[in-house]
């Protein structure tokens, strides 16, 4: 893979694992019932923004490792 595709990957895997870190906050407010939505779905939101930005970032920077 290219290397400016590799750092497309990574930059867009950080900017999934950010979106991921902002859906924690309306997580934690349906937690302390300070605001009306389904906890899980919410779990779901954070969970997958955090894992599926950190498998992109991994893919994207672990790609020149496997040359090695």
């Amino acid at each position: 893979m290219e290397p400016r595709l590799r750092a497309r990957l990574v930059f867009h895997g950080a900017v999934v694992v950010m979106l991921g870190l902002l859906a924690g906050f309306p997580h934690a407010f349906v937690l302390t019932g300070q605001l009306v939505g389904e906890e899980r779905a919410w779990r779901m939101a954070h969970l997958e923004g955090l894992l599926n930005g950190m498998l992109m970032m991994l893919a994207g920077g672990g790609r020149g490792l496997a040359r090695c």
